[in-house]
């Protein structure tokens, strides 16, 4: 019972890994927006998730601004939203 009350009522505690806060601790946003105890505080949908993943995945990957702003503009285009014609 314990642990249902915590998971429900307190607020998950974030440490870093001694031998990888660095890299770790760039994901406690990610983490603490999905474990949010509000449901308007979390993410919505599983492709919310993946876009704030992929667009850090985008920041750490490109040298040039010019490429990252290419690769955002692709990944803002709309979902088709019925089947190509054969």
């Amino acid at each position: 019972m314990a642990i249902f009350y915590k998971i429900t009522h307190e607020e998950a505690n974030f440490r870093p890994d001694p031998g990888r806060a660095r890299s770790t601790t760039r994901y406690f946003p990610i983490l603490k927006k999905s474990l949010a105890k509000d449901l308007p505080d979390r993410f919505q949908t599983a492709y919310d998730f993946a876009i704030v993943r992929w667009w850090e995945w985008l920041a750490s990957s490109y040298a040039t601004a010019s490429a990252a702003t290419c690769s955002k503009q692709i990944v803002e285009m709309e979902a088709p939203t019925s089947p190509p014609q054969p």
